[in-house]
């Protein structure tokens, strides 16, 4: 199973495959809800299902070639700022932005290659 990355979202021209990430990776979810208090400092919370879902989820990958790692490199930089589509190892659908603040490959020895962990933030379609 593999999961894969393309931009632009609508005729994608660049495409990533890689492995599925590995298990254990953080998922979150912010629904936007507006919480305000009134002067009689009663709670006046406001949500619509309409408004959209935004999921941020932390993917690890392991165990990656030199190849492949210039080829995560090249995505990512062509990819900043952009919005992309995530086809995750489900074949679920998300149109996304890559949010990692720093990101870094770690040579693992053991493993005979490389890994890397990548933050992304979007809604699934």
């Amino acid at each position: 199973m593999a999961v894969t990355f393309s931009y632009p979202v609508v005729t994608p021209t660049s495409t990533l495959e890689l492995k599925s990430p590995e298990l254990g990776d953080t998922y979150s979810l912010d629904i936007g809800v507006v919480n305000r208090n009134n002067r009689g400092n009663e709670a006046l919370v406001a949500y619509d299902s309409d408004w959209v879902q935004t999921r941020d989820k932390t993917l690890s990958f392991i165990g990656l070639s030199t190849a492949k790692k210039a080829e995560v490199e090249a995505f990512i930089t062509a990819s900043q700022g952009l919005q992309i589509k995530y086809t995750d190892h489900r074949d679920y659908v998300w149109h996304c932005y890559i949010i990692s603040s720093a990101f870094e490959f770690v040579n693992q020895y053991r493993l005979c290659g490389w890994s890397f962990t990548i933050q992304i933030t979007g809604d699934r379609q």
